[in-house]
């Protein structure tokens, strides 16, 4: 395939997924995702490519202005890996704020100490598979 085809290829998909987001919050995303903290780089190769009972989830993703570590789209789940500066007051105001942004949007927020992805990961995949399978509805049962 031609080189130009693939860029067009690639601008049309990432127009179709994010057709909204500013050239800044992509430009924001792709850096936070070079700058990716060791927690993050744990619980990112733990959930990606579908490990996580089957979810795809993307990491440093913009939604509706807000750059988040993770989120698993199809289900509208959001997952926060927080370092030690998230205890501050005005930081964790902040992040109120964007949870309360992001649940207006119809996202669920989960988050999780980086503290807890070192010392209890698979604790954490359990509480957000949980969280999903609750969320979920079952498939209808078929008629005999």
């Amino acid at each position: 395939m031609p080189r130009q085809a693939i860029y067009t290829l690639r601008f049309l998909c990432s127009m179709t997924f994010m057709p909204d987001v500013p050239p800044q919050f992509l430009k924001r995303a792709r850096l936070l995702r070079q700058r990716t903290t060791k927690s993050e780089e744990i619980f990112w190769r733990r959930v990606r490519n579908r490990q996580l009972a089957g979810l795809k989830f993307r990491r440093q993703v913009p939604i509706h202005g807000i750059v988040v570590d993770l989120a698993c789209l199809a289900h509208r789940l959001v997952v926060e890996i927080d370092g030690g500066i998230h205890e501050l007051p005005e930081v964790r105001a902040r992040d109120q704020d964007r949870d309360a942004k992001l649940l207006n949007f119809g996202y669920r927020v989960m988050r999780f100490s980086d503290r807890a992805v070192f010392e209890a990961l698979e604790t954490l995949v359990d509480i957000i598979e949980n969280q999903v399978r609750k969320r979920t509805p079952s498939p209808p049962i078929p008629l005999p």
